[in-house]
């Protein structure tokens, strides 16, 4: 097995590696260097190649009291690959251990992650991200929808909606951190108006907006790669949520012009929630939020949960233990 560490100064090797390999946008050079403009870290593309198998990843390194521990990103990442890989994860733990990683909290990406990219014991589904299949176009699509989104979407006309049009980068960049602020919303889930900005910017994303008497009431932001789009953030003013369902349905369209064969909604907040339920509505189908919870340092791990006032043996709550305090 060959392990590398691609940096987001390494930009071409970046595309390269993914170029035939299965991704989302989140695995993408361009959203990785969007989240570093805010502060959280610099993500590197892990990649390793094997048994005629590639995988790959995006990773934060992150020090905590003179050691190094691993997560991905924020967003719809995770581990992916060109195919199964029964010695994958011996391999990774190897890695990890040259690295001095205490411990890894790593997403399996819900399209593209193969069951022998993580150890079983080491796996929790915490929630469910919610897919539509564009493989038979549009009229699919729409024979799939719920009868409540068929009637919301009856008089649905392209020309009602704006996409990447004059002012829609500018509304969705001023609008999203008030939109997180009526939330109260995590830390995890803001961003500056750097990262914002540079997400609307890139060739792999577009804007789709609603005007209404000449005034934007809500902007959405997608991104796309040939193997999947994901409807990422959006941006509306109060009371006009009930933009969401006809700008979700443009962006569906583009997707399926561009031969994008699949379109991640996400999830809820939690399963089976009004969130995932209106998710669910589109005629998606929900597939399950993987990831790993790994302690590669035990004598460390349990150090750092000593130190932080956290129980080491919870696996079942936020993880690593020891950065919830």
């Amino acid at each position: 097995m060959e392990s590398r560490l691609i940096r987001l100064s390494e930009r071409v090797e970046w595309e390269q590696a993914l170029a035939e390999t299965p991704h989302v946008f989140g695995h993408t050079w361009g959203s990785c260097h969007a989240l570093s403009l805010d502060g959280s870290g610099e993500p590197v593309l892990y990649v390793a190649d094997g048994e005629g198998v590639r995988v790959a990843c995006p990773l934060l390194e992150r020090q905590i009291e003179g050691r190094l521990d691993v997560a991905t990103p924020y967003g719809f990442s995770g581990l992916t690959g060109t195919g199964p890989w029964p010695g994958f994860t011996e391999g990774w733990r190897h890695f990890a251990a040259e690295r001095g990683y205490v411990a890894g909290y790593l997403a399996v990406n819900a399209l593209f992650g193969d069951d022998t990219y993580a150890d079983p014991v080491t796996v929790t589904v915490a929630n469910e991200t919610f897919v539509i299949d564009l493989r038979d176009g549009v009229a699919g699509a729409w024979e799939r929808l719920s009868t409540n989104r068929r009637r919301q979407l009856r008089d649905w006309s392209p020309e009602d909606y704006d996409v990447d049009g004059e002012g829609l980068a500018d509304f969705f960049v001023a609008q999203y951190p008030q939109v997180m602020e009526r939330k109260v919303a995590a830390s995890r889930h803001r961003f500056g108006p750097a990262t914002l900005a540079a997400l609307c910017e890139l060739p792999s994303t577009f804007l789709v907006g609603t005007r209404v008497d000449g005034r934007i009431e809500s902007v959405s932001l997608f991104g796309f790669t040939p193997y999947a789009g994901d409807f990422i953030f959006n941006a509306a003013l109060p009371g006009c949520a009930h933009h969401s369902v006809p700008l979700i349905w443009t962006a569906l369209q583009i997707l399926v012009e561009r031969d994008v064969p699949w379109f991640n909604l996400g999830g809820g907040m939690s399963r089976g929630d009004s969130l995932a339920d209106f998710k669910a509505r589109f005629g998606a189908a929900p597939l399950p939020m993987r990831a790993v919870k790994a302690v590669y340092d035990q004598a460390a791990y349990e150090d750092l949960c000593r130190r932080h006032g956290a129980d080491p043996a919870d696996r079942d709550g936020f993880f690593p233990a020891y950065r919830n305090v």
